[in-house]
């Protein structure tokens, strides 16, 4: 059974920025998480200026080292 896309949208939204941030800062140990502006370094690869934004619109995190974007259901998956 596939779930509708919208529905995982309107559940995204549910839980929110604040704690989406928090989820995924607590399951990827992210390093210099910064809980205000919601960012961090990226946690699959090495650097020292955190890179790694969450979108407050979309909730979705971007990886700006690698390019690469993701939110909480990719967290939860990987």
């Amino acid at each position: 059974m596939l779930v509708d896309l919208e529905k995982i949208e309107k559940a995204k939204q549910k839980v929110g920025i604040e704690r989406t941030a928090e989820i995924t800062a607590s399951l990827l140990n992210l390093e210099k998480f910064d809980n205000r502006n919601y960012k961090a370094c990226c946690p699959f690869h090495d650097e020292i200026t955190p890179s790694f934004v969450l979108n407050q619109k979309t909730l979705k995190w971007h990886f700006f080292g690698c390019s690469r974007n993701a939110d909480i259901l990719y967290v939860y998956m990987n």
